[in-house]
C-alpha cells in the first residue's frame, strides 16, 4: 500500500460516535513510547488490553481512566481520592494484563486521550516523561466525552482539577 493509501485510509478511520471522537493513530504510540514514563506506559498498556478483550483496538477514555483507577501510580492515587465516589469508572478487573502488548497492536484513542497526548508530548521537557498524572489531569481540564461528563456530573470541573492540582502542589505539563 502506498504512503497516499494509508494516509487515505487512515483518514477514512476516523469516525464520530456520540460525543466522542476517535481517532485512528497509526503507529502514534510508537512514536511517542519513549516520551512515556512507566506508569502511563502501564496504564495505556491495561487500557488496551482492555478494549482489546472488548474486541476493539480503541482505547477509550473510559478504559483509560478505569485503568489508573486499578493501578492507582503515584500521585494519581492522592488525585483519586479527592473526586467523589462514582466520577471515576470502576477498575479493570485483575485478571486483565498489563502486559505491553500496545506495542504489537496498531491502536486508535479516544479525541480526548489522543488530543491529550499529542498536545503533552509536544510540550514534555527533555529532562523528563510525560505521566500519568499529566494526562489524567490534561483530559478532565479538557476533555469533552462521556468519561468527562460524568467527571463534570460530580462537580470535577476545570476550576476543580486546577484546585485539586494546586492542593497536592503538583507540577503538571500544561498545554
Amino acid at each position: 500500500m502506498s504512503d497516499f493509501d494509508q494516509r487515505k485510509q487512515q483518514v477514512g478511520n476516523q469516525f464520530n460516535a456520540g460525543n466522542d471522537i476517535h481517532i485512528h493513530s497509526q503507529n502514534f504510540i510508537h512514536q511517542i513510547w519513549e516520551k512515556l514514563d512507566p506508569d502511563l506506559q502501564d496504564a495505556l498498556s491495561l487500557a488496551y488490553n482492555q478494549a482489546q478483550r472488548d474486541g476493539r483496538d480503541l482505547i477509550k477514555t473510559k478504559y483509560f481512566f478505569a485503568a489508573l483507577v486499578r493501578l492507582r501510580p503515584e500521585p494519581v492515587d492522592d488525585f483519586i481520592k479527592h473526586v467523589p465516589a462514582g466520577a471515576f469508572p470502576k477498575p479493570i478487573s485483575q485478571d486483565v494484563s498489563i502486559e505491553q502488548n500496545i506495542l504489537e497492536g496498531n491502536p486508535s484513542f479516544s479525541g480526548c486521550v489522543d488530543d491529550s497526548l499529542r498536545n503533552l508530548t509536544a510540550r514534555v521537557p527533555s529532562n523528563r516523561k510525560l505521566s500519568s498524572a499529566d494526562v489524567l489531569v490534561d483530559i478532565a481540564e479538557y476533555g469533552t466525552g462521556s468519561s468527562v461528563a460524568k467527571l463534570r456530573q460530580n462537580g470535577i470541573t476545570k476550576e476543580k482539577v486546577n484546585e485539586i492540582v494546586g492542593e497536592l502542589g503538583w507540577d503538571v505539563v500544561r498545554r
